[in-house]
């Protein structure tokens, strides 16, 4: 059992320092925090006072244009104070509030969250640990729908989000990741050209089969053309990464229902160190999209 540490520390300036070392199994640092560290700082505060903070997920412009649909509220010396963060082509807006317990500063926060949503509308997905899978899958098992997916190029990066998030088969029922014509015949019984990855009617066809073929209420197809090499490998480059296929050109997304298949292109000119990533968001964001729009 690795112990934890709490100590004073004399100093000829001031007051002395008190100092915690905590373990590193979280679940004993955890404990140890909450149980000891916690009351303790909280003990040597003139007043009472506590920050929170709370996180909107958005997805479907970019950094700067999201700023500027928020008018005057990134700035430093506002309060509630907001920031903004990109991570995999997520979008983060944290709010952060003070006061002398959680329900004061949730109380502050309120009204900026309420302005953040009624300023970006769809662009907000979620809150907190969300990613757009978890939006996904609750607005699937709302509408009472399931999704089948099949992917070419992004390397069945949605198919694993997806299973991740669905705790139950009525809403994912599965999806092919396929890299070439062949595997794509082989697994949808689509014949498509060498070089016809990313053509919006293969996208469309792969829709119609995937849905099909897992009997889903959706069928959503990922096709976006890899390039002739392998990237440029750098010093710092891994194996992996020397081995890869950066994907370029138009990105063609296809969602298939009962009576239609709906096919959308969307340029792929980020980093290519979060081509995929960008690529298999855009996928999901078009499905919940469909979702939203299907109940208004």
């Amino acid at each position: 059992t690795a112990p934890g540490i709490a100590m004073s520390i004399a100093r000829t300036c001031c007051q002395p320092c008190r100092l915690f070392a905590l373990p590193g199994v979280p679940a004993e640092m955890f404990a140890m925090w909450t149980a000891t560290v916690t009351p303790a700082i909280a003990a040597v505060q003139p007043a009472q006072r506590v920050i929170c903070h709370r996180r909107i997920k958005c997805f479907g412009v970019g950094e700067s244009d999201l700023e500027a649909m928020l008018p005057d509220m990134i700035r430093r010396d506002r309060d509630p104070l907001v920031g903004i963060t990109v991570s995999g082509a997520t979008i983060t807006l944290r709010i952060t509030a003070a006061g002398v317990n959680e329900a004061v500063c949730h109380k502050a926060m309120e009204p900026t969250v309420a302005q953040i949503r009624e300023l970006l509308g769809v662009l907000v997905f979620g809150e907190e640990d969300d990613e757009l899978e978890h939006a996904v899958v609750r607005l699937l098992n709302q509408r009472e729908k399931s999704l089948a997916v099949a992917e070419w190029a992004t390397d069945g990066l949605v198919t694993h989000w997806l299973a991740e998030a669905a705790a139950r088969l009525d809403s994912f029922r599965g999806g092919f990741v396929v890299r070439d014509p062949a595997t794509c015949d082989l697994l949808l019984g689509i014949e498509v050209a060498a070089d016809a990855a990313a053509a919006a009617e293969t996208a469309r066809a792969m829709a119609h089969a995937v849905r099909k073929r897992y009997d889903a209420d959706l069928g959503l197809a990922v096709a976006a053309p890899p390039t002739a090499g392998p990237l440029v490998p750098t010093a710092a480059a891994s194996p992996a990464a020397t081995n890869s296929l950066e994907l370029s050109g138009t990105l063609q997304v296809g969602l298939a229902t009962s009576d239609k298949v709906v096919v959308k292109g969307f340029p792929l000119a980020s980093h290519p160190s979060i081509t995929k990533t960008r690529a298999a968001k855009q996928a999901l964001n078009m499905v919940r999209l469909t979702l939203l729009r299907d109940t208004e």
